[in-house]
């Protein structure tokens, strides 16, 4: 018998472990090709949105529909609410842009594009 036999006979525990090695590599895989999967269809999701200006800020539009969230128009990443010496002002987080209005005010902002752009 060769050494390989010889090691498989005194630690079981090393054909186990080789069997659950192997069902591991052929879960992760499997998970990778889920992963690009959901990234192409990510992908082609955001690809189908689109930034629409209005009332100085960034708007997300996808089938008619705008999101109640506005975006830097530099950053285009979501504003969010400002310093905490006021709640109501709305900046980006990222180079301190203010919204020209208040975060009370954005749901408001997003109905009226949407039926800006319904009229369209």
């Amino acid at each position: 018998m060769g050494w390989f036999s010889d090691i498989v006979k005194a630690y079981p525990e090393f054909v186990q472990e080789t069997e659950r090695l192997a069902a591991l590599d052929a879960e992760n895989i499997k998970r990778k090709k889920e992963n690009s999967a959901s990234r192409t269809e990510r992908l082609t999701e955001l690809n189908q949105q689109q930034f629409v200006a209005f009332n100085g800020v960034l708007w997300m539009q996808r089938d008619g529909k705008v999101d109640a969230a506005a975006y830097c128009p530099s950053c285009k990443i979501v504003l969010a609410v400002g310093p905490h010496d006021s709640n109501e002002n709305i900046v980006c987080s990222r180079c301190d842009f203010t919204a020209p209005f208040q975060l009370d005010e954005i749901e408001k902002s997003a109905r009226s594009l949407e039926a800006e752009l319904g009229s369209l």
